[in-house]
């Protein structure tokens, strides 16, 4: 059930096509604005059947205003204040489009009267959990990453050791400093907040509305998930404890790279280094600028390799001959191309992912959530480097790409985490098949962890420690009251005794 963005929903494709194969029948449910954008065969979801419901005219309106302010935003840092108020627009917008999804009976009630084994979905915002609680269906919940500002790890439960699991705010890695781990605690609480004030605030509205589960909160509901397919393995991920219903999927969307078409081939066999700009969706758009394109034009010409170059604006004027411009690249099978050296990306979860099948370096350039932390992983784990959007120059641009491509640590590293991926008995698909049709044999309460249903004070022991601290202050005291009394007492006798004497 596709809420979140396109790039989003390929994890949840590939595992579609696993379950299909398997012989369960599928249902694709989809929204008119989602057609609209990309069309209805680029969710390449092998549904028995598919629904379709409508979204308000102001989603529409919210994405294409986002659009026109990503293109300008390219060059700036991002203060926290203007990111607050995006993601609080970004809240509102897809409650609203919440709301108009629950005011279709004829949707919802065709989706009851189904009685679904398990629903299927991306978190991307909480109208997901809000759906399957009302279809009192089981949820399988798939995720590009461990936390988002809708989510967190507190949420369903997994130990979160703030002293060395890096913040989704942050770009830590899990070596830090005092002040960094200072920081890290800082923005663990802000995006708790953030998380229940922010986005679960006008889902809470929508729920109150429609009648669904009010017994429970938004994060109860979440909480309920059997399990938790995440897009991410040890490759990327730093090693940290999770619970037995977080199943890492990372690399589900990758595979052997197939023969490139004719005219793809002509080029690429001709290339001794590829170098792939690979923006995607929302990324195109975020980052492409007349003065950026500009300077990757004059980069690339200063190269002497042949650059494949993923493009949707205006051509450059100073475009040179070994760079070819194209609108669409069969990105799985160019990054397994044997020539292909080099990946210059946004950071999304399912390219790099690709990359790293592959064994190809990275050159990162982040803008949005989970693309932070992935470029400080990517770099912290020495398979590539991470260039900031807002002071992006000629020099800096050619000198990392240089680095990249000349220091023989960086193949290296991405080779050995490479084999570390291809080191597992089953693939990311075979894995998440696996776990959903053990909890439709045999449920999912033996995989979730008591400390999802717990409060804040109980999980971490609050309670037992005032408890613990009075206990020590009450002993303490009785302690200090005897002493007195003994004190009082031996004063009395030495008094007495003296008073005798003489």
């Amino acid at each position: 059930m596709p809420f979140a963005p396109r790039s989003h929903h390929i994890a949840i494709e590939s595992i579609a096509r696993g379950l299909s194969e398997r012989g369960h029948h599928i249902t694709l449910l989809i929204s008119n604005s989602s057609i609209k954008q990309d069309g209805i065969h680029a969710f390449r979801v092998p549904a028995n059947r598919t629904i379709v419901f409508n979204t308000p005219q102001t989603d529409v309106d919210y994405i294409e205003q986002h659009q026109r302010r990503a293109k300008n935003a390219h060059m700036k840092t991002t203060s926290p204040f203007i990111l607050f108020k995006e993601l609080r627009k970004l809240a509102i917008n897809s409650a609203n489009v919440c709301d108009y999804f629950f005011q279709q009976p004829e949707v919802v009630n065709e989706l009851i009267s189904r009685k679904y084994d398990v629903v299927l979905s991306h978190v991307f915002m909480p109208c997901e959990v809000l759906f399957t609680s009302h279809l009192q269906a089981t949820s399988v919940v798939v995720t590009s990453t461990l936390s988002l500002p809708s989510f967190h790890e507190d949420i369903i439960g997994m130990p979160l050791p703030t002293a060395y699991v890096p913040s989704i705010l942050s770009s830590f890695t899990d070596e830090m400093t005092f002040f960094q781990r200072l920081r890290n605690l800082i923005f663990r609480v802000v995006r708790n907040l953030m998380t229940h004030f922010v986005f679960y605030r006008p889902f809470s509205h929508v729920q109150q509305k429609h009648n669904i589960s009010i017994h429970k909160t938004v994060a109860e509901m979440y909480s309920d998930a059997a399990l938790w397919l995440c897009h991410i393995d040890l490759t990327l991920d730093w090693a940290r404890p999770v619970t037995p219903n977080w199943i890492p999927i990372g690399g589900i969307t990758a595979r052997p790279a197939e023969r490139l078409p004719p005219k793809r081939c002509h080029f690429s066999d001709r290339i001794s280094l590829g170098i792939l700009i690979l923006l995607q969706g929302a990324a195109a758009h975020a980052l492409y600028n007349e003065e950026l394109a500009e300077i990757f034009a004059s980069v690339f010409g200063r190269l002497p390799h042949r650059i494949l170059w993923r493009q949707d604006g205006p051509r450059p004027k100073n475009l040179a001959n070994n760079t070819k411009l194209v609108k669409w690249l069969p990105q799985n099978d160019l990054l397994g191309h044997p020539k292909t050296r080099l990946l210059i990306y946004h950071g999304g979860s399912n390219g790099v992912h690709e990359a790293i099948y592959h064994a190809v370096p990275m050159v990162i350039i982040p803008f949005l959530n989970d693309q932070f932390p992935l470029g400080a992983a990517i770099q912290g784990k020495g398979i590539g480097l991470v260039l900031q959007k807002y002071n992006i120059t000629e020099k800096r641009l050619e000198s990392t790409i240089n680095t990249v491509l000349t220091n023989p640590r960086f193949q290296k590293r991405v080779e050995h985490l490479s084999a570390i991926h291809h080191d597992s008995p089953q693939t990311p698909r075979q894995r998440a098949v696996f776990w959903i049709e053990h909890i439709l044999r045999f449920g999912g309460d033996h995989l979730r962890p008591r400390a999802a249903d717990m409060s804040f004070i109980e999980l971490y022991m609050i309670d037992v420690a005032v408890f613990l601290t009075i206990l020590c202050a009450f002993i303490l005291y009785i302690e200090y009251f005897l002493l007195k009394k003994c004190l009082i007492y031996s004063n009395c006798i030495k008094s007495k005794t003296k008073r005798k004497t003489d």
